[in-house]
Order: structure tokens, then sequence, then C-alpha cells
């Protein structure tokens, strides 16, 4: 094993076991950690933390319930849509969940248009990706420079299903050479890092070098508790740093260990 690669699965164990030993609050966080377990390969991460997020689909369903009755649309709605998909793939199916967001997909198509990024586009993947609807529907590219990162960024997890294929960037109305110079500035935390990291390795002919270098900035991120987030003082935002940085960080492990360039 080269150093580099020690240095990766130190980094994935560290923020792991950050991970485990945090339980969300939040109806977001808790859906952002659905996702990644479930995109991770199986036997990946702890299983005590696997199991206690199959335990929170009543949660969730108290949540959707509720909206349903009150009729409006919340930030959990896409959150939801990430559990509605996850949990049958994960061998636990919640029909009733699926049943109560159905109104609300419905609602918020009538209005899609005045929804803005990067809302409109999370929202329209995860019902097209549940089934509610065929198409997908993205907004304008926000004016706020940050902003614009994060909304190429999660173009890119659209159009590859968050990796789960490779596509040539070439063929996305994504600026990879905008990724690459975000990646180099001070604005770059664990969060953008890890999310470009993550679509560089989304993305066909991505040069191994480019992988080397965000690799190496992203590691420097992480804090001596094993999160992602040391830029942040709200828990959300460092949990969602951690969750995908150890989702970037599991692909690039899982390349290098198939003697894949990169």
């Amino acid at each position: 094993m080269t150093a580099r690669s020690a240095a990766i699965q130190g980094a994935i164990a560290h923020a792991d076991a950050w991970l485990a030993n945090h339980e969300c609050d939040s109806v977001v966080s808790l859906c952002d950690r659905l996702l990644v377990r479930t995109l991770l390969p199986d036997g990946a991460g702890s299983q005590r933390d696997l199991a206690w997020l199959l335990d929170q689909r009543d949660r969730l369903l108290s949540v959707a319930r509720h909206q349903a009755e009150a009729e409006e649309l919340h930030l959990d709605a896409p959150a939801l849509l990430v559990a509605v998909w996850a949990y049958p793939i994960l061998g636990r199916p919640v029909p009733q969940l699926m049943a109560l967001m159905e109104p609300l997909v419905r609602a918020v198509l009538l209005q899609i248009e005045s929804v803005p990024e990067p809302q409109r586009s999370a929202f329209s993947y995860w019902a097209r990706l549940c089934g509610y609807v065929d198409d997908f529907t993205s907004g304008p590219e926000p004016v706020d420079w940050v902003a614009s990162v994060y909304h190429d960024t999660h173009l890119v997890f659209y159009a590859t299903d968050y990796g789960q294929r490779q596509v040539p960037h070439a063929g996305l109305t994504v600026s990879w050479g905008r990724l690459l110079r975000a990646a180099d500035t001070p604005a770059a935390n664990g969060d953008m890092l890890a999310e470009i990291l993550m679509a560089g390795l989304s993305l066909d002919g991505v040069p191994a070098e480019v992988f080397d270098r965000i690799s190496g900035r992203l590691l420097e991120h992480q804090t001596a508790a094993g999160d992602f987030g040391a830029a942040c003082d709200d828990f959300d935002q460092r949990h969602h740093a951690t969750c995908a940085a150890w989702l970037a960080l599991s692909r690039l492990n899982l390349r290098l260990e198939r003697g894949e360039s990169g």
C-alpha cells in the first residue's frame, strides 16, 4: 500500500467513526447520511450507524405526514425524496412515505418555474429518480460565484447518478475549468473540495494528477476529531461536509484499489 492510499484510507476510517458517534437531529442531515450509506459499496462503513438510519423510517414518515397535512414545501422535501429512493435499495421500503410525498411533488411541479436553484434541480432530480416524474429540469445558473460552483457539481451528480456511471465532461453544460479553478481558491473548504473531487471522479477523462491535487487539499481540511467541517460552526454544515468527503474519498480509494488511474 502506498503512503497516499494509507492516508486516504485513514481519513475515511476517521470520518466514518466521527459520523457513527454523531447522530443527526435534522431531517436534511439524516438523509444526507442515508444517501452516502446507500451509495457506498456493500459492507462499507459502520454497521451500527446503518442500523440506526434504518430505524429512522417512522420519524421521516411523521415529518412527511406533517408536510402533507400542511400542504406546503419545506427544505426537508428533497431530503425526504432521498429516503423514498434509498430505503428500498437498503431492503426496507416505506410505501406510506412514497404515497405521502406524491401530492407534495405534484404541488411543487405546478410552481417549479418559481423555485430557485439549487432547490429546483435537487427536487426535480429526486422526483424523477423516485418515479414521480419522467423529466429532469434545472433553473438558471446562480449569479453568486460560490453558488454557481455547487450548481455545477450538482449537475454532474444528477447526470451521473452521483458517480454510479461516468460521462464525458464535454457533453455537459458544466464548466470543468471553473471547478478546477475553484479548488485552488481560499473559498474552497472541505465541502466544496469534496464535491469537486466527486464531480471529477464522475467524469470520463479527468487526469490522475487532478485527483492527487484535490484529494491532497481535501485531506488538509480534516480535523483531529475526524470531520471535514473545520470552517463550519453549524453542525449540519460540518455533517454535510463530512458526508461529502467520506463519499468522495471512498470512491477515490475504490479506484486506487482496482488499480485504475486516479
